[in-house]
């Protein structure tokens, strides 16, 4: 991935929220942002429960793993 780094800041929700708002474009208000954050936060962990992989353009792909097969040392 191009300008790479292991020292990235950290978002708050807060701080997201003022991205969507500018990246929606004019006329978006921060209600609206919330609203489509929050529902995304529900969305995809319950897609993800239900097994269905999310796919997100430029991003990547989102999937369960199951890691019920490892056992722990003794």
């Amino acid at each position: 991935m191009k300008g790479w780094t292991t020292n990235m800041e950290k978002l708050t929700k807060a701080a997201l929220v003022e991205h969507l708002v500018k990246e929606m474009g004019e006329g978006a208000t921060k209600k609206e942002a919330t609203a489509a954050l929050d529902a995304l936060c529900r969305v995809i962990p319950a897609q993800l429960v239900a097994g269905n992989a999310i796919v997100l353009p430029g991003i990547g792909t989102l999937e369960a793993v199951s890691y019920t097969h490892l056992t722990l040392p003794t």
